[in-house]
C-alpha cells in the first residue's frame, strides 16, 4: 500500500479537518509503552529507543527461540540499577 500525506495533522487533506485516525500515520501514534515482567525477565531498566519491531526479537531472545524469517528487530537489553 502507498498512503500519502498532503498535510501533517490532516487526514483528508482538507486542512479544515483537524486531527488524525489509526489509518494515519503520526508521530504521537507511533510511541507505545513497553514494560515486561514476569519469569524470566531480567530486572533492569533501558534508556535506548525501542522500536516496534524490537518487541518480537526480546520475546524471541527471552524465550531462548529462534526469531521469524522476517524478525527486523533487535532484543532489548536491559541494564539493572
Amino acid at each position: 500500500e502507498i498512503f500519502v500525506v498532503l498535510t501533517t495533522g490532516c487526514y483528508s487533506g482538507n486542512s479544515a479537518e483537524r486531527g488524525s485516525t489509526h489509518g494515519s500515520w503520526s508521530r504521537s501514534d507511533s510511541h507505545i509503552p513497553f514494560v515486561m515482567m514476569g519469569w524470566g525477565v531480567p530486572h533492569g531498566e533501558s534508556h535506548r529507543p525501542v522500536a516496534m519491531t524490537d518487541i518480537a526479537a526480546t520475546l524471541c531472545a527471552l524465550l531462548h527461540i529462534e526469531m521469524p524469517d522476517a524478525c527486523l528487530g533487535t532484543p532489548a537489553r536491559f541494564t539493572s540499577d
